[in-house]
């Protein structure tokens, strides 16, 4: 049999659930108790729970031929049941303080579980008592900048170069910890080596096209953007690098004016408003929404190469063509969208065109 003894004092209750008011509420021992039981269960064998004085006390014998504990808690902390493993990560703790993957794993979850100032203590003793423990300074970084600690999570990062200069996941964080403190000519170089040590690391791209973007250097942003869209477009990080993209073709698009409005732009809302007046609004709905489905790919506002094709909408269009279209499609069957590109002033203008009867050529 296994004695585990935890303080009450060093559960956080932010992981607590139930209805209690924290420490010394009528009902947080009894919360304490009940969630400390359900997480038991999970790691199977005889175990007795209970509360002595100051301190959780569970007495647990395992499972014959059972995993053992944390291969049994990890899962559980994926699924994102974070109160219940990390109450058991600390248990387990509580018997073997210097164990580094307890360390490891109970710092990413309480980081991941909002509560980064905990996840701090846990991680600062991890690199301090297995210094080779690579992955530790990168979840150490996450939780102090997650803190708003830049400065703190920088050395610590930088401290993990010392040790593993090809970890991928120190290059990237360490990279975006100096992007948020506004050196970003600094952060390119270790997001860059992120992407060449791991390249599906999606966030890594996205970290680096918004990096080259704060340098300037909008071309190579835009390839870094795209790279990260084409890895996974369901996430969001995806969408992330897609809101840039529309965004740096934005302000592309606006540079280019010497006035207020593109002419393209309005020509292009122009033949959208003459062509939706002859379709019904379910015709209407269906181009609007092909095109947006399109736009998850990305369309090159700037490019005059007439390369794609619609199935609902004969003929073929530039990446610009298409966005008006979507734009005016969208005024037309649900204008309360926005579909993250603006073109109110080149679609108001086009408006007046139509109710006067000017053509679009």
């Amino acid at each position: 049999m296994r004695r585990l003894s935890l303080p009450l004092e060093d559960i956080d209750p932010r992981g607590v659930p139930g209805d209690h008011q924290g420490p010394g509420s009528s009902g947080y021992a009894t919360a304490v108790l009940a969630q400390a039981r359900r997480a038991v269960r999970r790691i199977g064998g005889d175990a007795q729970v209970r509360i002595t004085g100051n301190a959780l006390v569970v007495d647990w014998t395992p499972g014959s031929g059972s995993k053992s504990p944390i291969d049994q808690i990890i899962p559980e902390l994926q699924r994102g049941n974070l109160g219940e493993g990390t109450l058991l990560l600390q248990l387990l703790l509580s018997e073997q303080p210097e164990n580094a993957d307890i360390l490891y794993n109970l710092g990413m979850a309480l980081s991941d579980g909002h509560q980064a100032d905990l996840a701090e203590r846990y991680l600062r003793r991890l690199v301090r008592v297995d210094p080779g423990y690579e992955n530790g300074y990168a979840a150490l970084g996450v939780a102090l900048q997650r803190q708003g600690k830049s400065g703190e999570a920088i050395e610590a990062l930088r401290r993990g170069l010392d040790v593993a200069p090809n970890n991928p996941w120190i290059q990237r964080n360490l990279g975006a910890s100096l992007l948020q403190a506004s050196d970003a000519a600094a952060a390119v170089e270790h997001l860059r080596e992120a992407t060449r040590l791991n390249e599906s690391d999606q966030r890594a791209w996205l970290g680096l096209g918004q990096a080259l973007e704060a340098t300037g250097e909008g071309d190579a942003a835009d390839r870094a953007y795209r790279r990260a869209v084409d890895l996974d477009q369901t996430t969001d990080a995806a969408e992330a690098a897609r809101s840039a993209l529309r965004r740096m073709a934005e302000a592309t698009f606006r540079a280019a004016l010497p006035s207020t409005v593109r002419p393209d732009a309005v020509m292009y809302c122009l033949n959208g408003l003459e062509t939706f007046s002859r379709m019904t609004a379910a015709e209407v709905q269906s181009v609007g929404f092909e095109i947006a489905m399109l736009g998850t790919q990305g369309l090159d506002v700037n490019s005059p190469e007439r390369k794609h094709n619609l199935e609902n909408l004969p003929g073929e269009f530039t990446g610009l063509h298409l966005v008006c279209l979507m734009y005016v499609a969208f005024k037309q069957i649900a204008p309360e969208q926005d579909i993250g590109f603006d073109l109110a002033s080149e679609y108001a203008v086009a408006q007046s065109f139509h109710e006067t009867g000017a053509g679009s050529g």
